[in-house]
């Protein structure tokens, strides 16, 4: 018993020797690109007495939505439903009696996304002059970000071998061999401007951003003399 122990424990000592003897480093890495794809998600929402009403009343209008916008992205883009929702609508006493129903409002969400950029304002105005009356985001991607993510991982993995090696010299010893590699990658878009129509007769302006693809990389390696 006391050789099993002594040999857990000269192997417990040794396990923690080796992993002092390593170096952790993140390097992270943003590549910028411009968009190809622009994305507009807007809603139609109706309320009436009874929810048949309220959802006829939806459908007629998304109805008018979706030709109208169809016909400014034509077969290029594309129109889906994100979002369909029939909620009760209650009272509010102040006497402290139950909440009634007084109502029902259907919220129905399309999601228009189209290749040219240029329409993004006109996207907009059309989906709101055909009756949608929510207007939930407005946003500008890639449509294949693969390259931009394979170059930003690269230059993440590079900075993050580089601090690793500039650790392990500041400490008198040399990297070694790589132990593990932990990757993440986000995208996102520099601040977008939309600048409202002043009147009935003018667009909507959009300028879009950059499309940024940010990677981060967590590299752990040895350490050796």
């Amino acid at each position: 018993m006391r050789t099993l122990t002594l040999f857990l424990l000269v192997a417990s000592f040794a396990n923690a020797q080796l992993r002092q003897r390593t170096v952790r480093a993140v390097g992270t890495a943003t590549v910028s690109a411009q968009p190809d794809l622009v994305r507009v998600s807007a809603s139609v929402v109706t309320s009436a007495p009874t929810a048949a009403a309220a959802s006829d009343q939806n459908a007629t209008i998304v109805d008018k939505v979706f030709n109208q916008v169809r016909a400014v992205v034509g077969n290029a883009g594309q129109i889906r439903t994100t979002g369909y929702s029939l909620s009760p609508n209650y009272n509010a006493p102040r006497d402290g009696t139950p909440a009634q129903v007084v109502g029902y409002t259907v919220t129905n969400t399309l999601e228009v996304t189209s290749p040219d950029l240029t329409k993004a304002g006109q996207i907009i105005d059309t989906a709101n002059s055909a009756g949608a009356n929510r207007i939930n985001g407005l946003s500008f991607g890639l449509r294949d970000s693969n390259d931009a993510q394979t170059q930003a991982l690269t230059r993440a993995a590079t900075r993050a071998r580089d601090q690793a090696r500039a650790i392990a010299q500041g400490v008198g010893l040399s990297l070694g061999s790589i132990l593990s590699l932990e990757e993440g990658v986000v995208s996102g878009v520099s601040p977008i401007r939309a600048i409202a129509a002043p009147d009935a007769a003018a667009a909507t302006r959009v300028e879009p951003g950059l499309v940024e693809i940010t990677a981060n990389v967590t590299l752990e390696a040895e350490l050796s003399q």
